[in-house]
């Protein structure tokens, strides 16, 4: 398994721990029970099937750890009908419409079991894949998630969901304190310790990412979790374009 440093990034990790997950008699191998069980109710034998033959480059009727997927995470989104920039020209019923798109494909990957509404592990689980691609540099959007006043998280509806756009689409690339001019770098720094000081106990922004990594690479390996990673296992699948099974 490749690493960045020796530590494994969070994407690389969270396939591991669905891997040990999977593996219930713990023989290093996934067999297609084994992928079954862990699927979603969205995912069908035949589909959990086909998906085994494309992974199992072997042929040995186990999917073994080397075979799984170690690419970033997709988020599996699905693109709003508009860029910014035409977003940002658009009527309102085509806002209105490529809004309802985007919310639709929250749904459409989301919604595990099918009944048309988003659980709070449902919801958990989009909100873990989102912080995972993220945290690896995978999933940034110009658009956003934002949950109506009085939406209730134990049971989403798509009435539920508001989408807020970026307009601009310029994102200005972030300048590393380590890039900038000495004497520029240590005023910042001299003004990061002086805050520091003068508000102790209060995490730098640096602890405070470090400590929201941790908290996603310790994130429970729920049902509706574990269904949304074999639905991108399958996708992997798809695009690998070989049936080992043939």
């Amino acid at each position: 398994m490749s690493t960045v440093s020796g530590i494994p990034s969070v994407t690389q990790q969270i396939w591991q721990r669905f891997f040990d997950r999977a593996d219930a008699n713990g023989d290093g191998g996934l067999a297609v029970d084994e992928l079954q069980a862990v699927a979603g109710k969205n995912q069908t034998p035949d589909q959990v099937t086909a998906m085994m033959a494309k992974l199992d480059a072997d042929g040995d009727g186990q999917v073994a750890r080397s075979e799984m997927p170690s690419d970033p995470l997709s988020t599996q989104m699905l693109q709003p009908l508009l860029n910014a920039q035409e977003y940002a020209q658009a009527s309102a019923d085509e806002r209105a419409a490529d809004n309802k798109a985007v919310v639709d494909s929250i749904f459409a990957r989301a919604d595990v079991d099918g009944d048309g509404r988003l659980s709070a592990e449902e919801w958990d689980a989009e909100k873990n894949l989102r912080s995972i691609a993220h945290i690896d540099g995978e999933g940034a959007t110009d658009y956003a998630f934002i949950l109506r006043p009085g939406a209730d998280d134990n049971d989403l509806g798509q009435d539920d969901f508001l989408v807020a756009r970026r307009l601009d689409s310029f994102t200005p690339t972030p300048l590393k304190i380590e890039d900038m001019r000495q004497d520029m770098r240590e005023r910042i720094e001299a003004s990061i310790a002086a805050a520091q000081e003068s508000r102790p106990g209060i995490p730098s922004p640096a602890e405070r990412r470090a400590a929201w990594e941790q908290e996603v690479r310790q994130t429970p390996l729920t049902e509706a979790l574990l269904a949304r990673l074999s639905n991108q296992l399958s996708d992997f699948a798809a695009t690998t374009g070989v049936d080992f099974s043939a």
